[in-house]
């Protein structure tokens, strides 16, 4: 299973990601550089996601991604 909660601590450094309901976008701790780096961590975890391919709203908070990634595996 892939922690997204440390990947997305690893991008944004922010230890309030390891909040499963941390609004990301509202807190603007998910800019679209950190986003970019996100996929890329992914994509080297084997989970190839294609943001046009999936709703904004999932990469809301980090539950939201957790349930996302493993969806992928």
């Amino acid at each position: 299973m892939i922690d997204t909660y440390k990947l997305l601590y690893e991008v944004c450094g922010d230890k309030r990601v390891f909040e499963p309901d941390f609004n990301l976008f509202e807190n603007e701790t998910l800019d679209s550089l950190a986003f970019i780096e996100l996929l890329n961590l992914l994509d080297e975890e084997g989970v190839e996601i294609h943001p046009t391919r999936v709703d904004k709203s999932m990469f809301s908070t980090p539950e939201k991604i957790q349930n996302l990634v493993n969806s992928y595996l």
